[in-house]
């Protein structure tokens, strides 16, 4: 197949193509090198990112429990409000409280 027909095919450029072509034979020239079994060790970066994600996790369950704090408080004085609007107007007449 040609590397005409094969970019249409692709729905790609033969330009891209050809840096695609490129992309691939090098992965799997660099697959077929001899490399320490395991895991790679972490970096001081990576340890460092993943304290962060932890903090960041932490701070936004903060923030949900802050939110529905703020939001039971509202609600409580609310209710508060209107309790003593209620018994304004049992004393007082509803004329004032219109």
């Amino acid at each position: 197949m040609s590397v005409t027909v094969a970019a249409f095919e692709l729905g790609v450029s033969r330009k891209t193509y050809y840096q695609w072509e490129t992309k691939a034979i090098d992965s799997m020239v660099d697959a077929l090198v001899e490399k320490e079994p395991g895991r790679p060790a972490l970096t001081p970066d990576d340890e460092e990112k993943r304290w962060l994600r932890k903090q960041l996790k932490e701070r936004d369950k903060e923030i949900a429990q802050l939110e529905q704090r703020k939001n039971l408080i509202k609600e409580a004085c609310k209710s508060k409000i209107l309790m003593i609007k209620g018994e304004a107007e049992k004393k007082y007449g509803d004329e004032n409280f219109a």
